[in-house]
């Protein structure tokens, strides 16, 4: 489960695209950086080893899918996975509105 003073995890990007649908890493940061206006660009040095760990604790799995000759790597959300997201969304809620009544 989340640590209790985490504001902000990376964990908490990659899950909430995945919670929308299955992506292969390019896209995940390509879609991250989209929706940010290039707020947020997470390098795949940085993705990559987050993504396998929590592939390594079953948040989530993986499937390969063949697109013009190329093999692309999709990450799924599993149930278990789901259920982590929400406790980092709500521990994010919670955090954000603890600053936002702190600098108000």
């Amino acid at each position: 489960m989340p640590k209790k003073n985490s504001v902000f995890r990376i964990e908490l990007i990659l899950l909430g695209v995945l919670n929308k649908k299955d992506c292969y890493g390019y896209e995940l940061t390509t879609t991250i950086r989209d929706i940010s206006n290039g707020l947020f660009d997470i390098k795949e040095g940085v993705m990559y080893p987050i993504l396998y760990k929590l592939l390594n604790e079953g948040y989530l799995s993986t499937y390969e899918n063949v697109v013009s000759h190329k093999v692309r790597v999709y990450y799924h959300l599993e149930e278990k996975g789901q259920k982590y997201y929400n406790s980092l969304v709500s521990d994010y809620r919670k955090m954000s509105a603890c600053v936002e009544k702190i600098i108000g």
